[in-house]
């Protein structure tokens, strides 16, 4: 764990998305933990050791097929080595939760919060929710585990929005893009939580790790990131920076009410001559115009100066309620639903060939009876009591072989069958 940073925070990542993101917090030196139901994903992420992974299926499950209840059953009868793998991390101050709500292990996210809630440390989880270009399985999973999250206790809810992850790295590659998405998240919540202990800063109104967690731990849902101030640097173009974090941030959830806010961090940092060239004032301002806006929220703030090209304004807000995407995701899903519901069943697409036009190439054996009831080909029942021989009767098939390995007609055929084959060679010799 990097001693720069101000909270101290181990991650438990849920799935395959979940763990993934835990991987990007353990390249920054944070404790993590990925979770799985599949040995095969599990595997696949990289940048974590082998006791920094743990499989929870059962009976050698590998994966869900999307199925949420699988993976409740999965997390129901192992949870508790979730428990004992996070009670050693004892120098942890928050626990930090994430999973994928579209996967049927990762869905479960509310289920490993209430079992972490119970472990003396606040705890944070965070969501990502699907993309719209994800099956209705996903969105439905997603919109079960918002609600199930909305039963449970956290101190703060973070919502990724992978729709948003697309747009933004959607010049990347197929390999790289959601890896992309997943590291811009993860920095731009360390950028906040490391600030105070980068060396190459100067504090002027110092931002301590007391007041980033007052507004992390709100009880709501949670936005984080920075704005870089490209316009001259005055209160309202401070102001502007919060308002686009809150309704319409890069990647995660957006379409908040800024006025809906508990609590606000901005911290800005700049290099001194932007310092040297901006009135005391301009700070005071916006600071003034931001508590108006958010009709009375408690207020953090920082100034730290720097060699920096820009300058960037640091934003949690917090307390605040679901993005706009989670009526959306409802949206999608009903109108799928709705013509998901017009599709016949596949066995009734599946209609019989006319093979009446085929009776000439039968070859004049007829063709194949049709099957009846349903059950497959038709089928001769043959009692086996037929094929058996009596005293009286005679064998039903008696082969005899001569030297030449010609079969013997009179061996095989009735005698007056035989007689009458014979009249009629000698009457074509004649």
């Amino acid at each position: 764990m990097s001693e720069h940073q101000a909270l101290r925070i181990g991650v438990v990542g849920l799935g395959q998305c979940g763990g993934n993101f835990a991987a990007e917090f353990a390249k920054l030196g944070y404790l993590a933990l990925a979770v799985n139901t599949s040995q095969t994903d599990l595997r696949s992420v990289t940048g974590l050791d082998e006791e920094q992974r743990l499989y929870v299926g059962v009976d050698g499950l590998n994966g869900t097929g999307g199925a949420m209840a699988v993976g409740a059953d999965s997390l129901a009868s192992r949870g508790s080595e979730i428990v004992a793998a996070v009670a050693k991390w004892s120098e942890v101050d928050v626990v930090l939760a994430i999973g994928g709500l579209g996967g049927g292990t990762g869905a479960n996210l509310a289920q490993v919060v209430e079992l972490l809630a119970g472990e003396d440390r606040p705890v944070i989880a965070m969501a990502v929710l699907p993309a719209s270009s994800e099956s209705h399985t996903a969105k439905v999973n997603a919109l079960q585990g918002v609600n199930a999250l909305l039963d449970v206790e956290f101190d703060a809810l973070v919502m990724v929005d992978n729709q948003k992850v697309y747009s933004a790295f959607a010049n990347a590659g197929l390999d790289q893009f959601l890896h992309e998405g997943n590291r811009a998240v993860v920095l731009a919540f360390d950028e906040l939580n490391s600030l105070s202990g980068q060396g190459e800063l100067r504090s002027i109104r110092s931002f301590d790790p007391q007041e980033l967690g007052n507004t992390l731990v709100s009880g709501g849902v949670v936005v984080f990131g920075s704005r870089v101030i490209d316009d001259s640097l005055t209160s309202e173009s401070l102001l502007e920076a919060v308002r686009s974090s809150v309704a319409n941030h890069e990647y995660l959830g957006s379409g908040y009410e800024l006025g809906d806010a508990v609590v606000v961090s901005a911290v800005m940092v700049c290099n001194g001559d932007v310092l040297a060239d901006t009135p005391a004032t301009v700070f005071e301002d916006f600071l003034a115009a931001l508590r108006s806006e958010t009709e009375g929220a408690d207020l953090h703030a920082g100034i730290y100066s720097g060699d920096v090209k820009s300058t960037r304004l640091l934003i949690m807000v917090g307390g605040l309620s679901l993005p706009g995407r989670t009526q959306e995701l409802l949206e999608e899903a009903a109108q799928e639903a709705e013509r998901f519901s017009s599709k016949k069943a596949p066995r009734n697409k599946l209609k019989k060939l006319d093979l009446s036009g085929l009776a000439a190439l039968a070859g004049g054996r007829g063709l194949v009876p049709p099957s009846t009831g349903g059950k497959g080909m038709a089928k001769i029942s043959v009692d086996p009591g037929d094929l058996m021989e009596s005293e009286e009767s005679e064998p039903l098939v008696d082969l005899d072989f001569n030297d030449e390995d010609d079969v013997v007609a009179e061996e095989l055929l009735p005698d007056d069958v035989v007689g009458d084959m014979s009249a009629v060679e000698e009457e074509e010799l004649k």
